[in-house]
């Protein structure tokens, strides 16, 4: 899905919550995502820090935590992706806000590049454990952002890998899921059939290579 600022801010207004912080956020994600592209050459900020913001808003427009579901979307990949610190975050949000940054980045130690395959998993592991034990909040962002990330592979991209994208959809379904169940019985069907929905799509195009 391609969601282009504009179409982002015109959600927003109409769900009131444009405000000031809103604004910062999407200030910040365009300072930190603005050269940063997809693997198939596409605006990251428009195929995914945007979609996941309107994904969420849109979920949950009717929802007290709407405003802050929102600005995790657009922070998310912050501290990862640039040169922002926690210490800037802090600069311009309130603690709660920074906190949900915080724990859903991930460590030096669990993002390191260049290990082994199966040392990845485990530290990959280990950083969705912790996320279990973040707030809801972080959560449903999480959870949100494994969703578009399975649903937004080109078809190519996936044919190109297809090992990477099976073990990608297979680690969806064994460590999302657990997730999943942590939220209110309410969400949990909603997000099971969403994430069903993702991995299928995955699937069948590596069914079909001969």
């Amino acid at each position: 899905m391609l969601v282009k600022r504009e179409k982002l801010v015109k959600y927003l207004e109409q769900i009131n919550i444009y405000t000031p912080i809103i604004v910062k956020a999407l200030e910040v994600a365009r300072q930190v995502h603005f050269f940063h592209k997809r693997d198939a050459g596409g605006s990251y900020l428009e195929e995914h820090i945007y979609p996941l913001a309107y994904t969420v808003a849109k979920e949950y427009k009717e929802s007290e935590i709407r405003e802050d579901l929102t600005i995790l979307a657009l922070l998310h990949d912050t501290l990862e992706d640039g040169d922002l610190t926690k210490e800037d975050l802090k600069v311009f949000f309130p603690k709660h806000i920074v906190d949900n940054v915080l724990a859903i980045t991930k460590s030096a130690y669990e993002n390191e590049h260049g290990l082994p395959q199966e040392e990845r998993y485990i530290r990959n592991g280990e950083y969705l454990n912790r996320i279990i034990q973040s707030n809801e909040q972080v959560r449903i962002v999480k959870i949100e952002d494994r969703i578009q990330n399975l649903n937004s592979t080109p078809k190519q991209a996936i044919l190109d890998n297809p090992k990477k994208h099976r073990r990608y959809s297979c680690e969806a379904r064994e460590r999302f899921l657990p997730i999943i169940q942590t939220l209110k019985t309410e969400l949990q069907e909603r997000y099971i059939e969403r994430l069903n929905q993702a991995i299928a799509r995955i699937e069948r195009i590596l069914d079909n290579i001969k």
